[in-house]
């Protein structure tokens, strides 16, 4: 390369990089900033109303219900469940139910469906209706052979499948 080429090129990237610096730098205007106020909500004595207050419109509304004689507010019991085989499982699907209905129009309504796997124990918890006092046992899917068990006054559910050869 030759000197001059050598200067051209030097001057060329200079400038170059000069003109970037200045296209990038801060501009010397400033731009306006538009500001956007909220008014705030006025408030009257008769719009406010204390915790106080509050408080004592909510007794005041509970004071007025009429229950029935056997209402309960415990709608709903925690029932503890263990499921016991007389040999172990090398896969089985257990699925519990639960009747909702009359009996007319009863239905059966999926509560808990797992899966063991060589084990000879299925337990857990589910949350029923206060009312329930049976649920239903279904091994591998046959709902034909479902089982009902009943739930013992420590809501719990307990049931061994014994296996016949």
């Amino acid at each position: 390369m030759t000197k001059e080429y050598c200067r051209a090129f030097g001057f060329i990237i200079g400038a170059g990089s000069i003109f970037f610096l200045v296209s990038c730098g801060p501009s010397d205007k400033e731009e306006e900033r538009k500001i956007i106020q909220v008014a705030q909500a006025e408030e009257s004595q008769a719009d406010t109303i204390t915790q106080q207050q509050i408080e004592d419109l909510a007794i005041y509304s509970l004071d007025e219900i009429q229950m029935g004689g056997d209402f309960s507010f415990s709608t709903q019991k925690m029932v503890t469940f263990d499921l016991r085989f007389s040999e172990i499982q090398n896969v089985a699907q257990i699925s519990i139910y639960m009747y909702t209905g009359e009996d007319g129009s009863a239905s059966k309504d999926l509560l808990e469906r797992g899966v063991i796997y060589n084990s000879a124990r299925y337990r857990g918890m589910l949350t029923v209706p206060s009312y329930v006092d049976s649920l239903l046992v279904v091994k591998d899917g046959a709902l034909s052979d479902a089982i009902e068990v009943a739930i013992d006054q420590n809501n719990r559910l307990q049931f061994t499948f014994e296996e016949w050869l």
